[in-house]
């Protein structure tokens, strides 16, 4: 332990799944107990088997969940916060640290370190007509159900209404005066790992919050099982973690640039599509969540089944391989978490010298 300060690392797992939500985060979980780097691994449960109540609902016993732990904490400790969550629980989180946000006397016992994200669908899942993302839609409707689904096809709400209370969650969410972005604001860290192609579940301009994919379409560039394409937001001393690749100079905003007017307005169109096809997105929120800072880090990996290998899990097992993808892809999340907690730390130092 460091001084009067507990590291803490929230894990935060997606949507119910027929292979068994319990142990989606269960491989960086024990990776994370391995190490002496962090005094208190969180791996939620309080949502497993309730992900189609909604993610306002699922947020809130999230909420709840890290609540009891730390409360049963020395009243002297203060914590150095980070969650890592995966799809839909990306969401969660952000609903979860609203409630945070809003505990007053615990907020102050709080430091947000990193917020990371994979493959969590930021401007949600709604698909563009056209016969696949139709059958795909429908295969979604079908799985998900409840006030999830419609939360995610922003079906929850009217995006024209004047009144924010009335509008979709997930636009509310991206809200740059409420306190669901307030809350992300106080991140220290905000990171975006997204799969560049074969994640049928959340398309790539939702979980890097783009406006497109700057990727080539098609055939897969590498024969590799798993591979960093890309990355953007970083400074030079965390290149070492992606094998010293280039940085993407890719404006997240490209595609909308047209419907930008001015510093802080978007024009008065509703949804648009993404060049490939997979995503109908509100411009509005892309510029809205990239007026904050993000690191993202793109991958391919060599399954069509690409969703859940970033935790080391395959959606169809019997297609898909998820055990090299899985360790590649964790490895790189924990040398991140490592060295954002150590930067913290060696912040604070200095500033008390």
């Amino acid at each position: 332990m460091d001084g009067a300060f507990q590291s803490v690392i929230v894990l935060s797992h997606g949507l119910d799944s027929p292979f068994g939500t319990i142990n989606d985060m269960t491989y960086i979980d024990s990776k994370l107990r391995e190490l002496d780097s962090f005094d208190l691994i969180i791996n939620s449960t309080s949502n497993i088997g309730k992900t189609e109540e909604g993610i306002e609902s699922c947020g809130l016993r999230l909420y709840e969940e890290i609540l009891e732990v730390l409360s049963n904490q020395n009243p002297k400790y203060h914590f150095r916060l980070s969650i890592v969550a995966h799809s839909l629980g990306g969401l969660i989180a952000r609903v979860c640290i609203k409630y945070l946000y809003q505990n007053e006397s615990l907020w102050k016992r709080i430091q947000l370190v990193s917020y990371m994200s994979l493959s969590t669908p930021h401007l949600g899942v709604r698909r563009p007509n056209g016969w696949i993302n139709k059958a795909m839609d429908f295969a979604a409707r079908v799985y998900i159900r409840g006030r999830t689904m419609a939360e995610l096809v922003m079906e929850d709400g009217s995006v024209t209404s004047p009144s924010i209370e009335e509008q979709p969650l997930l636009v509310r969410m991206s809200n740059p005066n409420g306190n669901y972005f307030c809350a992300l604001k106080q991140f220290k860290h905000r990171t975006l790992f997204s799969i560049i192609k074969g994640d049928y579940q959340v398309p790539f301009c939702s979980a890097s919050i783009s406006s497109h994919n700057h990727y080539e379409r098609g055939r897969r560039s590498s024969k590799e099982q798993a591979k960093v394409m890309g990355h953007s937001g970083f400074s030079d001393s965390k290149l070492s973690l992606f094998e010293q690749l280039p940085s993407n100079s890719f404006n997240p905003m490209e595609a909308i640039r047209d419907y930008l007017f001015g510093e802080n307005q978007v024009t008065s169109v509703l949804y648009k599509m993404d060049a490939f096809g997979e995503l109908e997105y509100l411009p509005q929120m892309i510029y809205n969540l990239n007026t904050l800072s993000w690191r993202r880090v793109d991958l391919e990996f060599s399954s069509h089944f690409a969703h859940d290998l970033l935790i080391k899990k395959a959606t169809v097992p019997i297609l898909s391989n998820a055990h090299h993808p899985g360790e590649f892809a964790v490895d790189k999340i924990i040398k991140l978490l490592i060295h954002d907690h150590e930067e913290m730390k060696s912040l604070e130092e200095k500033e008390q010298m």
